[in-house]
């Protein structure tokens, strides 16, 4: 009784070991089907920075040539000879009002793909005489270099836009005579160019700003003080009235 039991299972173990012998193959060499896309396709550039979809349905391809929108048929690339300021594209951001805005190495850059390509550069901050042109730039109150260069853009729960750049973090603000940029201290480390590089901002449940920076986390909420994961801790403005932080249970 036992032997036959034993042999029974003995069987149905060698059965399992040649089942796992035979699929383990397949499985291993199973290849999915996969498109690769290039220049020759009509990508303005083959290094990728960013995929948005926007609310129309379309993919967007922030490159380092341009930004490119594809509509499952084919791309249309938008670049320097429409009036984009820099070619390389960090990201970009529609907001829910509609808007379209590029992160790039040369500054904030508001989109229009329907507005008027142009050869010069042309900045938001000025009133368009000949129509709405398809890229403008927005200064920031910072002439160096590096606070031009935008890493990350982020709109809130109150609809500002927030800029995470190379030199730290910025905000757009629209007073009556256009658009303007303005740097917010965190107080970050300023040994070294690269500790105020801004990778990441995101909001939470509470409507408080996290910002990654190589130099530790930061934060922004209540009161409006930035506090980063070493404890330093920097009042910016009393506007708001501080809040408790809280988090949702697992």
């Amino acid at each position: 009784m036992l032997a036959s039991l034993f042999s029974k299972s003995a069987r149905q173990v060698m059965t399992g070991l040649l089942l796992l012998l035979v699929l383990a193959p397949v499985a291993h060499g199973e290849r999915l089907p996969i498109k690769i896309y290039a220049t020759a396709d009509g990508l303005p550039n083959n290094q990728v920075n960013k995929i948005v979809r926007d609310s129309h349905g379309f993919l967007w391809f922030c490159t380092a040539d341009g930004i490119s929108r594809f509509d499952g048929y084919g791309f249309t690339n938008y670049g320097t000879s429409e009036g984009l300021p820099h070619p390389y594209v960090n990201g970009l951001l529609e907001t829910r009002a509609g808007e379209y805005w590029l992160a790039t190495n040369g500054g904030l850059v508001r989109f229009i793909p329907k507005g008027i390509p142009r050869p010069d550069i042309a900045y938001d901050s000025k009133a368009a005489v000949d129509g709405q042109p398809m890229f403008s730039l927005v200064s920031p109150d910072d002439s160096d270099r590096l606070a031009r260069a935008v890493t990350v853009l982020f709109q809130d729960h109150e609809g500002t836009i927030w800029c995470g750049t190379t030199k730290g973090l910025q905000r757009l603000e629209r007073p009556t005579n256009g658009l303007a940029l303005r740097s917010i201290d965190l107080g970050m480390p300023k040994e070294f160019p690269e500790q105020s590089y801004i990778s990441d901002v995101l909001e939470d449940q509470q409507g408080s700003l996290w910002i990654a920076a190589p130099t530790g986390l930061f934060q922004l909420h209540g009161g409006w003080y930035a506090q980063s994961a070493r404890g330093h801790r920097r009042i910016l403005s009393q506007r708001w009235t501080t809040g408790k932080l809280g988090f949702p249970t697992l």
